[in-house]
């Protein structure tokens, strides 16, 4: 919802779907943190699983499961507490009224092949951002924005394919291809992060950080890997 508000922003009354996306930029962050959460632990343990025995040392997969579910559930607390606010609430009853009583402009009378119009400049920064992320020297940061990037222009691909556009539903499914590198990079990359953390978790504690060290080397080669294939895309 958040990006078809910002993709097709001239279709809409600019103070009403500002303050629409303030809130679903909220709830989002919330159930962000649970979804993180859940992808981490799944991916660190399976990841743990697949080494060879004499590379594991120690009780990881315990300690990860152990420190990983105790993230989750913390989260979780934390979603079900904003499910249960007036804040919600109020945030399901603006979405209905939004999906029976669209505020639009006279811009979203226009015929439905206007949607190429939002739909190239979308894909137009995206070739801009992907280009410079898988340069040798793109960061981290830049491949988050490219992925941000492919979001907008997937959703808007599937709102014009809904139009019965035939060339956007191909393109809806392309960019679904290169959103999973990209996806594949970023949880990579968090995965990482998250290790060397529970490294120096480990250290704090006496314990042994090599298998922890080990993870870092193996999710950041999947981040390498990801990116190298993300190259070939071109919009």
């Amino acid at each position: 919802m958040r990006s078809t508000l910002r993709t097709f922003e001239q279709c809409f009354d600019a103070e009403q779907a500002a303050a629409l996306e303030d809130e679903l930029r909220w709830y989002a962050g919330v159930l962000g943190g649970v979804r993180d959460a859940q992808v981490l632990r799944s991916r660190l343990l399976a990841a743990i699983d697949e080494l060879p025995a004499d590379l594991v040392v120690g009780p990881i997969t315990e300690q990860v499961d152990e420190r990983l579910r105790s993230d989750l559930e913390r989260h979780r607390a934390e979603l079900l507490d904003a499910m249960r606010s007036d804040r919600y609430a109020d945030l399901l009853s603006e979405a209905s009224r939004w999906r029976d009583h669209p505020p639009f402009t006279a811009a979203a009378g226009r015929p439905a092949e206007t949607l190429h119009e939002a739909m190239d400049r979308v894909e137009r920064t995206l070739g801009k951002r992907l280009r410079r992320a898988t340069r040798r020297s793109g960061t981290d940061e830049q491949m988050h924005r490219a992925r941000k990037a492919g979001k907008r222009v997937r959703y808007a691909a599937e709102a014009a394919a809904a139009a019965g556009d035939d060339p956007a539903h191909q393109l809806a499914q392309d960019i679904t291809k290169l959103q999973d590198l990209l996806g594949e990079f970023q949880d990579s990359v968090v995965a990482a992060h998250l290790a060397r953390r529970l490294a120096e978790v480990a250290a704090e504690h006496g314990e042994d950080g090599f298998t922890y060290g080990v993870l870092v080397a193996e999710q950041r080669r999947h981040a390498d890997v990801a990116r190298n294939r993300a190259r070939r895309y071109r919009p």
